[in-house]
């Protein structure tokens, strides 16, 4: 009997261990997914942030030709670009943090800046 009442113990302890590994590495796991997900949408920011760069650039250097920036083929390419990446950002706000957020919308203000003028 007591022997019957030890190996009822043991598989009770060893079975709450499995179990408690498995809640940690659903936790590990989720962690993980964060990260990645924090990750993907820095380097997204960062390809936005580039290419609102570029269009500043273009800009400036069409702009000191004395050109029409407007219409130009390597410009609006750009422009389109940046207002399709910008589209994709604020569809994902809420999944962001502050310092992406502060980013992004820092971009935002320099091409703003172009879109006005």
């Amino acid at each position: 009997m007591k022997k019957l009442f030890f190996f009822a113990i043991l598989a009770l302890l060893i079975g709450g261990f499995t179990s408690n590994a498995s809640a940690q590495d659903k936790v590990k796991k989720t962690e993980k997914t964060e990260a990645s997900k924090q990750v993907s949408w820095d380097n997204v920011i960062k390809e936005y942030e580039l290419i609102v760069d570029k269009c500043v650039k273009l800009y400036k250097e069409q702009n000191a030709d004395n050109s029409n920036i407007k219409g130009t083929s390597d410009f609006d390419k750009c422009l389109t670009k940046a207002l399709d990446m910008k589209k994709k950002i604020e569809g994902a706000k809420d999944s962001l943090t502050r310092s992406q957020v502060r980013r992004y919308n820092e971009a935002t203000k320099k091409l703003n800046k172009l879109i006005i003028k």
